[in-house]
């Protein structure tokens, strides 16, 4: 009976020290916006196990959740992830003069279909995870990285332990709780 009791209480203690752990990463990107979903996906395909958290369930930022999502620039670059995804646009649409579908751009698409664009590329890629529903609570420097104290999508407290923190948010929030200097 007493050795029953001391095997349940160290199953307990067990369980509480690993819930409370934090799970170490290469690469945290905070922000799912079309600068956090490309620094993912480059980190992960470059073999650093990596994380993107977004508070959303989108990915793209203000790229795909835009009302209107119309890419301006030079439309002969057509390389790294900006070619993958135009690539992907072009597969959707059936053709590149499909996308030129108003006067601001010759590169125009649904918001939805861009976002879930980014949600196959980086479902695509082992070394990556998203977290959606994420709000990061607190940002810690350690000697040999970040510790990210975050909430889930259902309350829950999560922590990460980061070699590498990219801040991919659309107002530079991590940057702000590290206590960067900014103007």
């Amino acid at each position: 009976m007493m050795r029953r009791a001391i095997h349940i209480i160290m199953l307990l203690l067990w369980s509480a020290l690993s819930i409370s752990a934090a799970t170490r990463v290469d690469v945290l990107v905070v922000g799912g916006g079309t600068s956090g979903v490309a620094a993912g996906v480059q980190a992960a395909r470059m073999g650093s196990r990596t994380v993107i958290l977004e508070q959303s369930p989108w990915l793209g930022g203000m790229l795909t959740a835009a009302g209107v999502s119309a890419v301006d620039g030079n439309y002969q670059l057509r390389a790294g992830l900006w070619g993958e995804f135009l690539d992907s646009l072009v597969a959707h649409y059936g053709s590149l003069d499909a996308l030129k579908t108003g006067w601001v751009s010759n590169v125009l698409f649904e918001p939805s279909v861009g976002n879930r664009i980014f949600h196959q590329m980086t479902a695509a890629e082992p070394n990556l995870s998203v977290m959606h529903g994420a709000t990061v609570q607190k940002a810690k420097k350690l000697s040999n990285g970040w510790r990210i104290t975050a909430t889930d999508s259902t309350g829950n407290t999560v922590t990460l332990d980061a070699r590498v923190l990219i801040d991919a948010t659309e107002l530079g929030d991590i940057a702000k709780m590290c206590g960067a200097r900014y103007d």
